[in-house]
C-alpha cells in the first residue's frame, strides 16, 4: 500500500515537471462529481472558465472541445458523461508562474467539481492527477 502511494506521489511530481517548453497539455473537465452525480450547469461553466483562463495565462490560448467520456466507478459500472476538453501548448520558455497557473486550475477542479482525480495528458502521456499531486510546491524540470 505504501509503495502505491509513493508511486502516485512521484507521478504527481512528474506531471508538474512535464509542463515544459512546447508541451501539449490536454485537460478533461468532467460534468459529474466523484459519486457520479451531474454537476450543476453553473459549476461546469465556471470550472471550464477557470481552466480556459489558466491556459490563456500559461499558454497564450486554448482550444475547447465538447465530447463524451467513459469510466468505471468503484462498482465496475460504466459511467458516461459529457466532458469538455481544453487543449493548449506551453510556450517556448515556460516560467514557474505559468506552471503555477496550471497547478492552480487543477486544484480548483478538485474542490469546485468535487473530483477524486483529474485526467490530463502532457505530450501524449496520460496522468490521473490527484489532489496531493497538485497541492505541493511548484516543481518544474530545468
Amino acid at each position: 500500500m505504501e509503495r502505491g502511494r509513493a508511486r502516485e506521489k512521484e507521478a504527481g511530481k512528474e506531471f508538474l515537471r512535464s509542463l515544459t517548453s512546447n508541451a501539449r497539455l490536454i485537460i478533461a473537465v468532467p460534468s459529474r462529481d466523484r459519486r457520479g452525480r451531474p454537476l450543476p450547469r453553473r459549476t461546469r461553466l465556471q470550472t471550464q472558465g477557470v481552466i480556459e483562463a489558466a491556459m490563456l495565462d500559461a499558454c497564450g490560448g486554448a482550444t475547447t472541445l465538447r465530447g463524451v467520456g467513459l469510466w468505471r466507478n468503484e462498482s465496475g459500472e460504466v459511467v458516461r458523461e459529457r466532458i469538455v476538453v481544453v487543449i493548449s501548448y506551453l510556450p517556448d520558455l515556460v516560467s514557474p508562474a505559468q506552471v503555477e497557473a496550471v497547478r492552480r486550475c487543477i486544484l480548483h477542479m478538485f474542490t469546485a467539481a468535487n473530483q477524486e482525480s483529474i485526467f490530463a495528458v502532457v505530450n501524449e502521456r496520460p496522468f490521473l492527477v490527484r489532489p496531493s499531486d497538485a497541492s505541493g510546491a511548484n516543481e518544474q524540470a530545468a
